[in-house]
């Protein structure tokens, strides 16, 4: 059942998102939505390399950041990127400047030093920006329990925003997926 319901919502993206592609900007997220479809069905992957070849950050870096996170993640190991895709997502993520916003992409704060979307996004952007640099991980891994662990202790205040929630599920997928620590998968 679900795995149908996943298969026909990505057929949509790829029908409808595909149809208005001409007129999307880069760093329009359904773009990244679509060029992320066509790496997990494995269809038009070289259109989706020539956007990942090329794509930047936009003005609030972390939302897309951790989207191109997620593709470097799941399809940076794989034949499905070209190789200046995979080298474009890597600089991207090892170059990500971990002093932004007062240091939120290397320690936890509560309350939150921006906003807990942005903490999140930003600890974990860190987190694996510091594992491509081959920088020690220990303390950044416990940075991210430990903000992790007030929110599940204190709630996720953003949580029931319609606008927040995609931002605040984004670094948790990729969490749960890649951290490098069991404890936080």
């Amino acid at each position: 059942e679900i795995s149908a319901r996943r298969t026909e919502y990505l057929g949509w993206i790829v029908e409808h998102f595909g149809k208005l592609e001409p007129d999307m900007k880069p760093l329009d997220g359904r773009a990244w939505s679509l060029n992320q479809t066509r790496l997990f069905l494995d269809r038009d992957t070289d259109k989706a390399s020539r956007y990942f070849e090329t794509i930047r950050l936009t003005v609030d870096p972390d939302f897309m950041g951790i989207r191109l996170l997620k593709t470097l993640l799941d399809y940076g190991e794989t034949d499905r990127l070209s190789t200046q895709a995979k080298e474009n997502l890597r600089k991207i993520i090892r170059d990500w400047p971990m002093d932004r916003n007062d240091g939120i992409s290397r320690t936890a704060f509560w309350p939150p030093r921006h906003t807990e979307n942005h903490d999140l996004m930003h600890l974990t952007i860190g987190l694996f920006s510091e594992q491509l640099r081959g920088q020690p991980t220990k303390a950044h891994l416990n940075e991210l329990k430990r903000s992790l662990s007030w929110r599940f202790e204190r709630g996720f205040y953003e949580w029931g925003s319609h606008r927040y929630q995609l931002h605040y599920s984004n670094p948790l997928l990729v969490l749960a997926a890649h951290a490098p620590d069991p404890d936080i998968r």
